[in-house]
């Protein structure tokens, strides 16, 4: 594993989380085989695979429960031009 490549891939998803959902941002984990998970210092936590970024939850209990029980829809705050969001 490169874990300079990795980190900085994390610091441009961080980058890019912080410019739209503002703040700073630091990973701390997968989700869907595919995104990478970042959580704010106030609790806030997002994902960000492929330019598309999500809201996962304002605190760490919401963001679990709704990636174990998926209890309510999954929004993508943000999809690159030309992107579709997904899910809408």
């Amino acid at each position: 594993m490169d874990a300079v490549g990795a980190g900085g891939r994390h610091q441009d998803e961080s980058s890019a989380i912080g410019s739209v959902l503002g703040g700073s941002w630091f990973p701390v984990g997968w989700w869907l085989s595919y995104s990478h998970v970042f959580m704010r210092p106030d609790g806030a936590v997002a994902a960000y695979a492929n330019g598309m970024i999500w809201s996962i939850g304002s605190t760490p209990y919401e963001a679990l429960d709704l990636m174990v029980s998926a209890d309510r829809p999954l929004i993508c705050v943000h999809a690159p031009e030309g992107v579709k969001p997904w899910p809408k």
